[in-house]
Parts: C-alpha cells; sequence; structure tokens
C-alpha cells in the first residue's frame, strides 16, 4: 500500500514538474531564435568612449551593511571609467556602523553623499528610494540636473564601464531605461543553494531580456544595475 502511495506520488510529481518546465523550454526556445536577431539590432559601441560624460546619479540604499557598502563605495571610486557621477546613499539614523563607513568614504570622495533617512530603520526599499530621490533633487537645485539616474544594490561590483554604456545609450542614442545582465558573484558558502539560484536567475533574466525585448514588450528590470532617463522632480 505505502509502495502504491508514493507510486503515485511519484508520478504526480513528474508530470506537475514537466508541466511547470514547459514555460523554461518556451524561453530557452525563443531565446535561440531571437538572440541573432538580437545581436544584429545592438547600436555600435566603437564611439562608446568618445562621448561627452553626462551627468549620472547612482542611488544606493543600505541599511545594516557596514559589512559590504565600504567594499562597494571603495570598488567604485577607485575602479569607474566615468568621473561625472554622485552616488548617493541611502542609510538609516538607527544603523550607526553603516553611517560611519559611508561618511569615512565621503570625506576622501566628495562624489559620496550620504542621505540620512528620517525614520528609524529598517522601513522599505521604496521608502529608502524615495528619501534619496529627495535628497538628489534637493542636490540639482544647487548644482543642476542629473540626465542619467542608475539604481544599485548595497553589494553590488558595479561595473568599471558601465557608465560609459549607460551614458551612451541613454545621452546620446535615445533609449529611456537600460538593464544590463546581472551576474552573480558566488559565495563560499550555501554551495548548492545559494550557487544554483544565482545561476539559474542570472540566465533566466538575461534570456528574458532579449526576448522581452525583440518582441517590443515590457521589460523587466531587476531593481540593480538599471539606469533610466524622463523623470521630473517635484516642487
Amino acid at each position: 500500500m505505502l509502495f502504491e502511495i508514493f507510486h503515485v506520488l511519484i508520478w504526480v510529481t513528474t508530470i506537475m514538474l514537466a508541466i511547470s518546465g514547459l514555460d523554461d523550454l518556451y524561453v530557452d526556445l525563443m531565446y535561440w531564435f531571437l538572440k541573432r536577431k538580437h545581436r544584429a539590432s545592438l547600436p555600435d559601441f566603437s564611439e562608446m568612449y568618445d562621448k561627452p560624460e553626462k551627468p549620472i546619479a547612482i542611488i544606493l540604499g543600505a541599511w545594516n551593511e557596514s559589512g559590504v557598502i565600504g567594499r562597494t563605495l571603495s570598488f567604485a571610486v577607485a575602479n569607474l571609467r566615468y568621473s561625472n557621477y554622485r552616488i548617493f546613499v541611502g542609510v538609516y539614523p538607527n544603523d550607526k556602523k553603516t553611517i560611519d563607513v559611508v561618511s569615512e568614504i565621503s570625506k576622501t570622495d566628495n562624489r559620496v553623499k550620504t542621505v540620512i533617512n528620517p525614520n528609524n530603520g529598517p522601513t522599505t526599499k521604496a521608502d529608502n528610494l524615495n528619501c534619496m530621490y529627495a535628497a538628489l533633487c534637493d542636490y540639482e537645485q544647487e548644482f543642476g540636473e542629473f540626465e542619467i539616474l542608475l539604481v544599485h544594490d548595497a553589494e553590488d561590483f558595479i561595473h568599471p564601464r558601465s557608465l560609459k554604456l549607460y551614458n551612451y545609450l541613454i545621452g546620446y542614442k535615445g533609449y529611456h531605461g537600460i538593464q544590463i545582465p546581472v551576474v552573480p558573484i558566488k559565495s563560499a558558502l550555501g554551495n548548492t543553494i545559494h550557487r544554483t539560484y544565482c545561476d539559474a536567475f542570472a540566465e533566466t533574466h538575461t534570456k528574458d531580456m532579449i526576448i522581452r525585448q525583440e518582441m517590443k514588450t515590457f521589460m523587466p528590470f531587476s531593481g540593480q544595475e538599471w539606469a533610466f532617463t524622463e523623470r521630473q522632480c517635484t516642487a
């Protein structure tokens, strides 16, 4: 009796997995069908490094991120092949460790700006982003407007040439929003779950972007490594 129950459960599970995998099969087939067309539709990047730099604002939320935020900011200011940018880091008044790390870096590089949320954390990512955006708008009133807004997470290694790409595509080729692939840096811990999830997300998201762009549907922004324009600060 027990064997028969397990036998039925195995068949049910197998059928459900096969059905749920149909959408993955569809994505894979569409990707292989459209990737050559996508490659041919890309603009010529040979001029990317010669274009004057548009002002770029990077907003980066940080709650209880003292262990990684210093590495992220230090890597950015040392390696970005771009100079006309400012990084607004959203922190919370009850997270002194993170504030101290960000403030220390901002003392040595004035492109890093500390934005302290009026509320104790954690709140929500949306609240933190809104706070940083308000600070960005205040900054623009004194120093001029940014043409590109870029969103990143506290643990991201920003690609050294990514700002050149955003500058070229948004500032000179007329794109309104750009999402570049998210490539995971795999942790030494949790090899099975962490690495499987990171690889699966990176592969699926990259394929999804290519498919949706070629089908002219909505682009799936990941919440990091995405830039856009066409915005307006309210008075």
